[in-house]
């Protein structure tokens, strides 16, 4: 059981929304890795630059 006050919010989002949204958003980049990765090595390239950004 779970006590909130409404200050237990981040970003101004409740914390349980944020949580669930922050689970869909990572399967998202999870799934979307996947399929980059399939297309071939210059894909993976560019994502490892993108995250020296």
């Amino acid at each position: 059981m779970s006590f909130t006050k409404e200050s237990d919010t981040i970003e101004g989002l409740p914390r349980d929304t944020w949580i669930q949204e922050t689970e869909k958003v990572f399967k998202l980049r999870q799934m979307q890795g996947t399929i980059l990765l399939d297309k071939g090595e210059s894909v993976k390239d560019r994502m490892e630059n993108n995250k020296k950004d």
